[in-house]
């Protein structure tokens, strides 16, 4: 009797071969990288990242600090990161140059968490004219300020800006350097809190202006849509989290946090 035997082994053996070749050439599925900077409803990634809500939810997700908020808008643009956090507004300009970029989630609306913070000597816009005031310059800041002036009869010829980050644009409000600054919490709440200013115009002026999102690039979305939309599905438990413990700091948060 002929065994059957030596003519299947070789056909098991070349399917057995291809198997391990396709497993082995198949790359495991990368991270994205995702770019953070200091706003309290983006900083809840941080809650998402300490929590294992990212493993949770399937997104392999490495979160990028950024001191300057407008640097991770720059760095999005350029490619060096997957996707975002930035304000509706400042995403226009990048769209307006064609980067291919889109907003995938919001995050939160901001309703008086930006403002125009002013001395004591300031009590209204009309004492505001020829001041001079901090601020981040092209960032959602500076359209804060762009709309308050509208509203209120002004323009950035009555005033002087000083083109600062939002921390040191509060540090030099604090330590009298400016007259007034446009920045948003946790610095609004510090300048408060310390009782050297006031808000004179706010996010609550000006409603549903400012959307925080999280935008990604195109080819992002194409190619590590399981991240993202891990990322979409957890959507507000992070924000729900800081908010129910926002001074509790985590060991990977930014030092500024703490």
């Amino acid at each position: 009797m002929t065994s059957t035997f030596p003519r299947i082994f070789p056909r098991f053996s070349a399917l057995f071969l291809a198997a391990a070749f396709c497993c082995l050439s198949i790359p495991a599925r990368a991270e994205i990288k995702v770019g953070v900077s200091d706003w309290p409803g983006w900083v809840a990634w941080y809650v998402a990242e300490h929590n294992g809500y990212f493993k949770k939810y399937g997104a392999k997700v490495k979160l990028v600090w950024f001191a300057n908020y407008t640097d991770s808008i720059s760095a999005l643009s350029a490619g060096q990161l997957d996707a975002n956090c930035q304000t509706w507004s400042d995403t226009m300009a990048p769209l307006s140059k064609n980067v291919p970029v889109k907003a995938i989630l919001v995050n939160d609306n901001s309703d008086g968490n930006d403002a125009l913070m002013v001395n004591p000597a300031i009590k209204s816009f009309a004492d505001l004219k020829g001041k001079t005031i901090a601020l981040e310059q092209y960032s959602i800041s500076h359209f804060v300020l762009a709309t308050a002036l509208s509203k209120n009869g002004l323009s950035f010829d009555d005033v002087k800006t000083v083109n600062l980050s939002a921390g040191d644009a509060a540090a030099a409000f604090l330590s009298g350097r400016v007259d007034a600054t446009v920045v948003w919490n946790p610095w609004v709440n510090n300048i408060q809190a310390s009782g050297k200013g006031a808000a004179l115009f706010t996010s609550k002026d000006m409603p549903g202006l400012i959307p925080d999102l999280l935008v990604a690039r195109v080819k992002a979305i194409e190619t590590h849509r399981a991240e993202l939309v891990g990322m979409i599905k957890l959507g507000g438990i992070p924000s729900a989290s800081f908010a129910s413990s926002p001074t509790k700091p985590l060991p990977s948060w930014p030092k500024w946090s703490a």
